[in-house]
């Protein structure tokens, strides 16, 4: 099933609880329809057709001929982290959306990646503005991209959506309210670790190395999305060098290799098994 990189949760605001809901559904009856998970979920065919949106752009699973499947990271949450309370599995929520791992949540991927920096104050419009020059040509559906500005901001400020990362708070109401980008310390170690090694594995699987700079700088990267500072990605690959996952070239610690070889969502169960 295709979905349209904007407005692809039909309007239907992010919330963890529904989504729990969603996943937990297809993880204990595989061949749910949706019609199977509405049910389930307690609510209208319209929202559940719209949190199947967000369970694709979250990189939970896929849609196929009405039929679900769990992605790995899809199957492993439910197992673990059953309602979605897990401060590890909403940094992994926000990494599916902010990263094209087949499809692209054009507004989440263009805002973390290329707009959003700690301390800058934003409206949907700015965003909305910033992600439509990056286009060749604008969306058939033309207020889309503000739709999911909006809620690229309201989600990340909402104790109900991603609000634990810290990544925003907003101040004022109405018109005039605004949203201020944090710098956060990042996701927990292994759960950073898994994004490091996902990023590395998908775009520079043959390079044995990387630059540290790169790493809070470019996208897809771990420090580049999760709003983290030079300072905080340095600390986290010397604590990532302490355990064994990363090593680094030269005293300066300015070359990052890769020490861990083994698959990105291992270090996500070695997670959820340590906490």
């Amino acid at each position: 099933m295709k979905f349209r990189t904007f407005r692809f949760n039909q309007g239907f605001t992010f919330n963890i609880t529904r989504l729990s809901a969603f996943i937990n559904c297809i993880a204990e009856y595989p061949s749910s329809t949706t019609a199977d998970v509405a049910s389930y979920m307690g609510v209208n065919h319209p929202v559940c057709e719209g949190f199947r949106g967000w369970f694709f752009a979250c990189g939970l699973g896929s849609v196929d001929h009405n039929r679900y499947q769990l992605s790995p990271i899809g199957l492993m949450i439910p197992q673990h982290d059953r309602y979605l309370h897990d401060i590890g599995t909403h940094w992994l929520l926000h990494y599916g959306l902010v990263t094209d791992h087949g499809f692209r949540a054009h507004m989440w991927y263009h805002s973390f990646n290329h707009t959003i920096v700690p301390d800058m104050v934003c409206t949907g419009e700015l965003i909305a503005h910033h992600a439509l020059e990056a286009l060749a040509q604008p969306p058939a559906n033309r207020m889309g991209p503000h739709n999911d500005a909006r809620e690229v901001l309201r989600m990340y400020a909402n104790p109900e959506g991603l609000g634990a990362l810290g990544l925003f708070s907003s101040s004022g109401s109405g018109a005039q309210r605004r949203y201020t980008a944090h710098a956060t310390a990042g996701p927990p170690d292994l759960i950073a670790a898994s994004m490091l090694f996902d990023r590395w594995q998908r775009h520079i699987a043959g390079a044995g190395s990387v630059r540290l700079s790169a790493l809070s700088r470019d996208p897809e990267w771990v420090g580049r999305v999760c709003l983290m500072t030079p300072t905080a990605v340095r600390s986290l690959i010397e604590r990532l060098v302490s355990r064994g996952l990363i090593e680094v070239g030269d005293q300066s610690c300015d070359t990052v290799m890769r020490a861990y070889t083994g698959a990105p969502g291992e270090l996500v169960r070695r997670y959820y098994t340590e906490r």
